[in-house]
């Protein structure tokens, strides 16, 4: 029986509750239990939330606790403001990643102790890397470092850089025998080679769409994109701007709201449809009743209900500063709603400007709020986009078994080798 010790990151394996956020994590547990016979999941302990109830048949799960430290939150402001909150909370960052690397690794000893010796040690994010790499070391195994997208290289490769962002920075030292990244235009390719990390032992993964999900193909007549409307409070003939994600301070949502029109050519009514749950949601509400735009909060929805959001919306636009090739931009391409983007990351090496999708300058709300009129203006354009941008998802965005095949390979191959070798 061949087993793999997966050293999980975080105590959920969905952002948003079971079944809504990017299932990029569960197809990756999905590859696992491909490739091995069985999977042994360490992860950090959630009151309110059971990692068991939520993980797929053929993983099993061992939760551990540990002395997590509060850290101050990010406050906006003055540079010299965030400066300071940052240094305070380094240390304190500094802790944390310590006491969890010794809590994961003292569980998945006790794992590996009660079972067989594990042919592979997986870590699943930055923050166990370490203790993974300890363990594969004790094993004699090949260590597998998995990272769902980096925040490295935004702002360059400089010492003070890596020592600020050392979870990420760790995670690249480790003597793994393969980085596994998702490719989502974050760079990961780009930043393990520049720490040093050998070319041919990454592999970039993009993620996977299913095209089977939600409604039926059928739903897109008049009729039905009028009822959609009414069921969002909006009049009938509103042009939609959509935005599916986690309502945290990197999506920078307050961009779209502020470019936002309020009524487009004809005297049209616009209004954006946010899916999705977090810490902004309160935030972006003030704004939008401060600035007198129609925005529309659904709460996190389950993924099978987003289809009908994508194929009955008129826009979808993206206005993070790491990348905009998140899962919900390739689920907008797949579903043929065309897309406007922040150029970042990078986003241009799948989305080109006025071929499939139109590309601005990030931080010109100005730029921003003039593409969004143009578009919701020129249905002809927007039909352009979305029928070169469905072209480009059929060629370049996977389906779900071609994506948990491909990452199933890459750890087969890598217990071959091992095998091979000994």
């Amino acid at each position: 029986m061949s087993t793999v010790v997966m050293i999980y990151s975080w105590p959920r394996l969905w952002s948003m509750g079971t079944g809504r956020g990017s299932p990029d994590f569960r197809h990756s547990l999905l590859s696992l239990t491909r490739a091995f016979d069985e999977v042994r999941l360490v992860c950090p302990r959630c009151a309110d939330s059971s990692m068991a109830s939520q993980v797929p048949p053929g993983v099993t799960v061992s939760s551990f606790g540990w002395p997590r430290l509060p850290l101050l939150p990010a406050p906006r402001g003055p540079r010299f403001v965030r400066a300071v909150a940052f240094c305070l909370n380094w240390p304190l960052r500094l802790l944390n990643y310590f006491s969890f690397n010794l809590a994961a690794r003292r569980v998945a000893l006790r794992e590996c102790a009660a079972g067989e010796k594990p042919a592979l040690v997986c870590a699943h994010g930055f923050m166990g890397a370490r203790a993974a790499a300890e363990l594969a070391g004790r094993f004699g195994v090949p260590l597998a470092v998995r990272l769902f997208g980096v925040s490295l290289g935004i702002r360059g490769f400089s010492p003070a850089v890596l020592a600020a962002q050392f979870e990420e920075t760790a995670a690249f030292r480790v003597g793994a025998a393969r980085w596994i990244i998702t490719d989502d235009g974050s760079g990961g390719r780009r930043a393990a080679e520049t720490l040093g990390v050998p070319a041919a032992k990454v592999s970039a993964i993009r993620a996977a769409v299913d095209r089977q999900v939600g409604e039926p193909a059928g739903e897109t007549g008049e009729k039905n994109r009028e009822d959609y409307r009414r069921r969002m409070g909006l009049e009938p003939r509103t042009k939609i701007v959509l935005r599916v994600c986690r309502l945290w301070p990197q999506q920078h949502l307050e961009r779209l709201i502020e470019a936002l029109p309020v009524r487009g050519a004809g005297g049209v009514p616009v209004a954006a449809v946010i899916v999705g749950e977090g810490s902004e949601r309160v935030r972006l509400e003030r704004l939008a009743g401060r600035l007198g735009k129609r925005v529309v909060f659904t709460g996190a929805l389950a993924n099978s209900e987003l289809a009908v959001h994508y194929r009955l919306s008129d826009l979808y636009v993206a206005t993070a500063d790491r990348t905009n090739l998140s899962q919900s931009v390739l689920e907008a391409m797949c579903f043929g709603l065309p897309v406007l983007a922040l150029d970042t990351g990078d986003t241009a090496g799948l989305l080109s400007d006025r071929e499939n999708g139109r590309l601005v300058t990030p931080g010109n709300v100005a730029e921003l709020a003039g593409a969004i009129s143009e578009l919701l203006g020129d249905d002809l354009l927007r039909r352009r986009l979305a029928v070169n941008a469905a072209a480009t998802a059929g060629a370049e965005i996977p389906d779900v078994e071609t994506r948990i095949e491909a990452e199933a390979e890459l750890y087969r191959n890598l217990t071959r080798i091992n095998h091979q070798e000994q």
